[in-house]
């Protein structure tokens, strides 16, 4: 089986498209996850993300392109398993099963070894809950044992939708952590959330969609550095604060604390002008753009949706499972 050496995709996504009746809910899609890298898949709600990772996985038929992982199709990889671990949901589990048996049985399924059960729980810290019958478990422990069981393979790959939804701060923290082990070892991670924080911590890069269409595929450094860096200054005398930065090139902005943005003009020069005009700044700091900046930028989502009477309606989800 081919092996993907760091900076070689091991998933690729060509001209992947997905139509439910006159929704295209993918529309030629094409982007890479390279090996030894963490790939976040962004998109609002509707954006055709988990249509994506089915197609991926093999679990949904696309209507043009191809997707491969490992240099073929999900579909033709010997004991895919062994190469690829996906967790897509939390609502697979047999309530009356208990975390080992459902991890046995699946070995079972993927032909792997089931020597392998007990090392996946102790990793996803599900060893206290071992003999606890699923029906029991919160979604932050049904959302360990399906990491526990995409990781039953020691797979190159893992392919996670929303890994983090149910897990407390420290599951969190771990589960980042994991993740940059795993690309620093060489794996392959494509790891769609909402969280854009954490992927922020722990992507190297991303691909973002919207729509069922590619609107953006870069490192995550390069992505959020498009945005530049806004100079945020306060002061008791804006007018003539206003006046000063503006006549020596700044690009003013009001913001909604009673302070003022300021782009093309570095933080000093700022200082400068205030200290020349004999002006009493309150504040002086800079602001760097985030990664949920560059994404609302991308995607025209406003950052707070209004509401009421008037308010424009939420994007509908397209389809069951092509909703994300």
């Amino acid at each position: 089986m081919f092996r993907a050496q760091p900076g070689q995709p091991a998933i690729e996504v060509r001209a992947l498209s997905k139509r439910f009746g006159a929704v295209n809910a993918v529309s030629r899609l094409t982007f890479d996850v390279p090996a030894g890298s963490v790939t976040g898949f962004l998109g609002p709600n509707g954006a055709g993300k988990t249509t994506t990772l089915r197609m991926v996985l093999g679990l949904a038929v696309p209507t043009d392109g191809e997707a491969r992982v490992l240099g073929v199709p999900y579909g033709e990889l010997e004991r895919p398993l062994a190469h690829v671990g996906a967790a897509l949901e939390t609502t697979g589990f047999h309530p009356g099963r208990t975390a080992r048996a459902h991890l046995r049985i699946a070995c079972m399924q993927g032909g792997l070894e089931s020597a392998r059960v007990d090392a996946v729980l102790s990793l996803s810290g599900m060893t206290q809950f071992t003999d606890m019958k699923v029906r029991g478990y919160s979604l932050g422990m049904k959302q360990r044992l399906a990491f526990a069981t995409a990781l039953l393979g020691e797979p190159q790959v893992l392919v996670l939708d929303e890994p983090a939804n149910g897990l407390d701060p420290a599951g969190v923290a771990w589960l980042r952590g994991f993740l940059r082990r795993f690309a620093d070892d060489g794996g392959a991670v494509l790891v769609s959330s909402h969280l854009l924080s954490e992927i922020a911590e722990v992507a190297d890069r991303v691909v973002v969609i919207d729509r069922g269409a590619l609107i953006a595929q870069d490192t995550v450094a390069r992505l959020v550095g498009a945005g530049g860096e806004t100079v945020v200054v306060r002061s008791p005398d804006l007018g003539d604060l206003r006046a000063a930065l503006q006549a020596a090139g700044g690009e003013l902005a009001d913001r909604s604390d009673g302070a003022i943005g300021v782009r093309q003009l570095p933080i000093e020069r700022v200082g400068e002008l205030a200290s020349a005009e004999g002006i009493v700044l309150h504040e002086l700091r800079r602001e760097t753009a985030t990664l949920e900046d560059a994404f609302l930028a991308l995607t025209g989502v406003p950052a707070a949706a209004p509401s009421g009477p008037g308010a424009p309606p939420v994007r509908p989800d397209v389809q069951d499972g092509a909703s994300s």
